[in-house]
């Protein structure tokens, strides 16, 4: 395999250089030179499909991952340019109103840059209104950028009660439209939908994440009564899904109440979804809300559990149950998905280092984005620190050898 460091050191020299430019030639047309920097991405793919420079055995996403220096310098000159406008724009009345009506306009991913870093009264309200219309679209609509602009705003005293206002408030205003489209489409089904047919999954599993990254004092009520309704046996695959990523936010959020709900869901679901991303990620919730490492270390000690067990290894972790590091790494032998292969190492560092069982918030499962294996299946991508990790090591092979004849290709953990 031959990688063509120096063109790709040299393109990102030349990206640079060309975003310097544009910024020292910057004036008053903001809006010019966040589109001329924006642009620079465009070189990066005509590079990426030059078959003249790369060999046949290095696939398009390993030749992205090789070249992500350039993608980091694009980035990079964006978040400093927008950072030079933030400034301009708290010291100028007239140029934030002109930022403001840009941000309104724009369409272009820098926009969740600037709504997560300004700090004013508008940019705030502009972004509770983006965050509100989120709650009344389907799947094809959402856009997952807009929920984790509203961490930072969070952490401000001054605006801290509406953000939590505005959580608190999220899941019954979404399930509330969910009803009310099912409503206006039940005569053209063609069938009778459960209640919540038409929630939007996707926002669904981010706001029951986000609900671990601010204080929301009544959070494990308001995820046990979701919780309720993407398990139910009624409610669509597509919500059954989300039950794992709504149990995790509530290990997460510090449950430790009643657990019959997701044991119920597990009967129901896991003879039939066996080791299935969205069960294994209930099983985790499970073992952390129970603190069953004992649990998990059977689980993981059985040579017929194959699938996704990577969940039951990070579990031993964030429990710090040390005493089952050798039957981590015995199964680690038997690893051959490089996802998995990162989850394990991370557990045995763990294991080794840790003095004591994480925080809440530096729980290991964090690490695995909040991606799932049906997005995927669908033509999306994995996200998460170990699937990054993966494919920075695993330059020579995909990280996800997919076909449609076989699904399970998709379960990388």
């Amino acid at each position: 395999m031959t990688i063509p460091y120096d063109a790709i050191h040299a393109l990102k020299a030349e990206i640079e250089n060309n975003i310097e430019t544009a910024v020292n030639a910057f004036q008053t047309d903001f809006a010019a030179t966040l589109t001329t920097i924006s642009r620079q991405t465009s070189p990066i793919y005509d590079f990426l499909n030059n078959d003249e420079l790369w060999t046949d055995d290095i696939d398009w996403d390993i030749r992205a991952e090789l070249s992500k220096e350039c993608f980091t310098a694009v980035e990079n000159g964006l978040h400093a340019f927008c950072d030079t406008l933030i400034a301009r724009a708290n010291a100028s009345e007239t140029f934030m109103q002109s930022l403001h009506e840009h941000m309104a306009e724009t369409e272009r991913d820098y926009r969740y840059y600037l709504f997560a870093n300004m700090s004013d009264e508008t940019t705030f309200s502009m972004l509770l209104d983006k965050l509100t219309q989120q709650l009344e679209v389907e799947d094809h609509d959402y856009s997952s950028g807009w929920l984790p602009t509203l961490h930072g705003w969070g952490r401000k005293a001054e605006y801290a009660g509406r953000v939590t206002a505005f959580l608190e408030t999220s899941f019954e205003r979404h399930f509330e439209y969910a009803k009310r489209v099912r409503s206006e489409k039940l005569n053209s089904y063609g069938f009778t939908p459960s209640l919540y047919h038409e929630t939007n999954k996707g926002l669904v599993g981010a706001l029951a994440m986000a609900y671990t990254r601010h204080h929301i004092p009544n959070a494990t009520d308001i995820l046990l009564g979701v919780l309720q309704k993407v398990s139910d046996d009624d409610a669509s695959y597509g919500l059954n899904c989300k039950t794992g990523p709504v149990a995790i936010a509530l290990s997460l959020c510090g449950y430790a109440g009643d657990v019959s709900v997701l044991e119920s869901f597990l009967e129901s679901f896991e003879w039939r979804y066996e080791g299935a991303q969205f069960v294994m990620e209930a099983r985790y919730a499970l073992w952390m809300i129970k603190r069953d490492a004992d649990g998990a270390a059977a689980f993981l000690g059985n040579p017929e559990n194959t699938k996704n067990l990577s969940y039951a290894a990070c579990a031993i972790a964030d429990l710090d149950a040390k005493q089952y590091l050798p039957l981590v790494e015995q199964r680690f032998a038997d690893i051959d998905k490089p996802v998995a292969k990162e989850v394990f190492k991370e557990t045995i560092t763990r294991l080794r280092e840790q003095t004591s069982a994480p925080a809440l918030s530096d729980r290991m499962i964090y690490l695995f984005g909040e991606t799932d294996r049906t997005e995927v299946l669908l033509g999306g991508d994995y996200s998460g620190e170990f699937y990054s990790r993966a494919k920075a090591a695993s330059l020579d092979s995909a990280i996800i050898d997919f076909t449609e004849e076989d699904d399970d290709s998709a379960d990388i953990f």
